[in-house]
This record gives structure tokens, sequence and C-alpha cells, in this order.
């Protein structure tokens, strides 16, 4: 007996080896596959599932396969333009430009004229029938000058020596005040040289006023040409020389104002242009502030005639 279960648990180790190996080196049988009907079967599996989000390898990607990015980025080029603006970045804001141009700026009003006899001389009115004009020496010994000049009823013109230290400043008073201004002056012998130096201490002066009653030189005459200035001499005009003549002098140790202002009023009665000569004194300043006196009075420089 035990004989025989050896034998059979030998023969049968023996056959189940023996089917192991065989089943290594056969090759796998599976049943047979229709290969036709399943190539049949896939344009209906594929219309009945939905289309996979699958793209070929190199292909660029369309919109309709990426819903989860706005139209806007998948239309956007690969490079950033850099005339587009960023999102993040707000609009520009321009001012609007004024519709008219701002005023200009007003500049201070120059002389048209460098001619030192049209640029300085004090505005008058035109006057109808004769005219008359006082030429008063300010020689310092009347103080306020200015102001009383300044306040008298008809123009005057101021004559200053001016080889006399304050001789700039007299004429700056003068001036601010609006009251016209000469240079007194010696001609007799004097040539270009002492013209133009009484021209530079007295810049705005219209005239020089000569003290004597002598010829001028013709170096003086040409001088006075150059400069742009006028002559107030006693006597007569020189060529073309813008020329004035005195023709009376008022007393300025007068006795009394109304003493004076008659004989002024005496010596206008003619019907001939007239230009008077006086000192800056008290008497003078009070004479020509009486009522009584004549009309037509003008600046000197409105009487300097070629």
């Amino acid at each position: 007996m035990r004989g025989h279960l050896l034998g059979f648990v030998s023969g049968a180790a023996v056959s189940v080896v023996a089917l192991g190996a065989s089943a290594l080196l056969s090759p796998l049988r599976l049943p047979p596959h229709d290969m036709a009907q399943e190539v049949a079967a896939r344009p209906a599996q594929a219309e009945a599932a939905p289309a996979a989000d699958v793209a070929e390898v190199g292909a660029a990607p369309d919109a309709a396969l990426r819903p989860d990015l706005p139209q806007r980025a998948a239309d956007a080029p690969a490079t950033l333009d850099a005339a587009t603006p960023m999102p993040s970045a707000p609009p520009v804001q321009t001012a609007p430009l004024p519709q008219t141009a701002p005023a200009p700026v007003a500049l201070p009003s120059l002389p048209q004229t460098s001619r030192p006899i049209e640029a300085y001389a004090a505005p008058t009115a035109p006057v109808i029938g004769r005219a008359l004009a006082i030429v008063m020496i300010d020689d310092g010994m009347m103080v306020g000058g200015p102001q009383a000049v300044a306040a008298l009823p008809m123009p005057v013109t101021i004559a200053i020596d001016p080889s006399r230290a304050d001789a700039t400043d007299k004429m700056n008073a003068y001036r601010a005040m609006g009251i016209e201004v000469v240079a007194l002056l010696r001609l007799e012998g004097a040539g270009p040289t002492a013209v133009f130096a009484a021209q530079h201490a007295l810049p705005q002066a219209v005239a020089v006023m000569d003290v004597d009653s002598a010829e001028i030189g013709t170096g003086a005459a040409n001088a006075l040409r150059e400069a742009g200035l006028g002559l107030i001499s006693m006597g007569e005009g020189t060529g073309d020389l813008q020329h004035a003549q005195i023709t009376a002098q008022l007393p300025s140790t007068a006795s009394s104002p109304i003493v004076l202002a008659r004989e002024i009023s005496g010596l206008a009665a003619s019907d001939q242009d007239a230009v008077f000569l006086t000192r800056l004194r008290p008497v003078v300043i009070a004479a020509l502030r009486a009522g009584t006196l004549p009309t037509g009075f003008v600046p000197v420089s409105a009487l300097l005639r070629d």
C-alpha cells in the first residue's frame, strides 16, 4: 500500500511539472476576434461620446479648446506691444488748453525818440494865438523849489547849472513832478566838450540856455545838434538849430507880488510869442499865482523852432 501511494504521488508531480513547462513554451491562444466588426463600430462610438480636449502636438491652441481663458487673452499676441497700455494703469488725465492767450505783461513806457528835446519835453495843450514861456533859474537860494513850481497854475521851465554838485539831484526832483528842465551854460568860446559835459550832468534837459548874448561857435552848435538839444539865448538862432529867444527878464527883487504880476501882464500884451527869464524866489512864485495873469503859457520846448 505504501508503495502504491508513493508511486502515485511521484507520477502526479511529474505530470504537473510537464504541464507547466508546456504552458510556458506554447503560445497563448485567445478566442478569435473580428477586426472588421470593431472598425465599423468606431464611428458610432465617436458620435455618442463627447469630444475630448485633445490637440495635436505642435498645433496652435484653439480658443474653443480653452474655455477657461477670456477671449482677449486667447487672441492676444505673444509679444507685448509697448504702445498698448497696461490694464492696471489709470487713464492719462490732460488739462484743457486755454482758449485765449494770457494778457501780455505791461512794460514801462519808453521815449519814442532818442532826442532829449522831444523825449523829455513837458506835454502841453495847443495854444491859439501867441504863446508865453517862463524860464526860471534855480540857483539854490529857495528851499522847496520843485513843490512850489508844481503848484503853479501854468507850466514853468527850470534852468539848472550843470556844474553844481547837486545838479542831477535837482533835475530828478523837478522831473519827478513833471517839470521841464534846461541846462544853464556859458557858450561863448565853448566847444563840444562843454556841451556833452552839461548833457552828462543833466541827461533829461531839453535845451541849453546861454547866459551870454554873444554868438555861439560852430563847434558848440554842431554839438547841440548831435546831442539833440535846443538853444535858448538872448540873440538870434544859428542855422537850423532849434532856438527860442529870450524877450524879457522878470525882476526877482520886486517889492510885491502884485507889482510883479502887473509887469508880467504888461509884457504879455504883445501878440508875439515871448520867453520870460527870472529866478526862483518867493515873490516870483507869489506873482505867478495871482489870478490876474493872462493865459497862453506853455513850456519853453513848445517854442523851440528850427
